[in-house]
């Protein structure tokens, strides 16, 4: 078994640093996400706090205590585990099997920033697809599990482990079984906001409580129900 991880590992939590050297010390694969773009900008000089990142332009002007939070983290990450953020691939390729290359990324092959929602027209998910090279497309960014068939292709975003925009507040992830035929299974993880506020409070932090309720996209995939994704 191998894991492997979306991007945005360092923004918006209570362990930043904790949670890079975590992912280093057990040689998991990792891709570079937005919230890491912005955490190497800000740490550069080259974001300035008030501005923070393109998303902004889509998403709403960002309120000044994500800026506060990552000029937070980036002072406990330090220069180290910043310049690890700043060296992670835009994505990561396994393969190729028999049925082709599986392709992880944080939004798309060719950014960090550019949303594409579930609903996403059909010529947005092909290219994504086929810039990407892959048989199974899997990605982050936007917050939501779902599972979308492309032609013989297929599209997956894995969920968040922070800050659902779904239904289903609990952290998500995935199992991707490459085997004769391509399963993947939604999972998700059950928590407590005690213990989540906790590490906040030892952290001296203020948690943002929105980010523990339902988003606003319905729930799409059954946890634990496995799909075919190939043939």
């Amino acid at each position: 078994m191998r894991c492997s991880w979306a991007g945005t590992y360092a923004q918006g939590g209570a362990q930043p640093a904790e949670v890079v050297d975590l992912i280093r010390e057990r040689g998991w694969l990792a891709v570079r996400g937005n919230g890491d773009d912005l955490l190497v900008r800000l740490a550069d000089g080259s974001a300035p706090a008030d501005a923070l990142r393109p998303a902004a332009a889509t998403h709403g002007t960002l309120p000044e205590s994500v800026a506060s939070h990552a000029l937070w983290s980036v002072d406990r990450l330090g220069s180290e585990r910043i310049e690890y953020l700043r060296t992670l691939p835009l994505s990561i390729v396994r393969g190729p099997f028999h049925f082709g290359s599986v392709v992880l990324v944080h939004a798309t092959p060719w950014s960090t920033e550019d949303v594409v929602l579930p609903d996403a027209d059909e010529a947005v998910a092909q290219r994504i697809i086929g810039d990407a090279g892959a048989r199974l497309l899997l990605y982050g960014h936007i917050h939501t599990q779902y599972v979308r068939r492309v032609g013989d292709t297929t599209l997956m975003s894995v969920g968040a482990i922070n800050g659902s925009n779904d239904a289903d507040s609990r952290p998500a992830y995935a199992i991707v079984d490459l085997s004769d035929t391509i399963t993947v299974q939604p999972r998700r993880v059950d928590w407590h906001l005690d213990e989540r506020l906790d590490a906040y409070a030892a952290a001296g932090v203020e948690r943002r409580f929105s980010r523990d309720a339902p988003g606003p996209f319905p729930v799409r995939c059954q946890p634990g129900v496995a799909l075919t994704a190939w043939p």
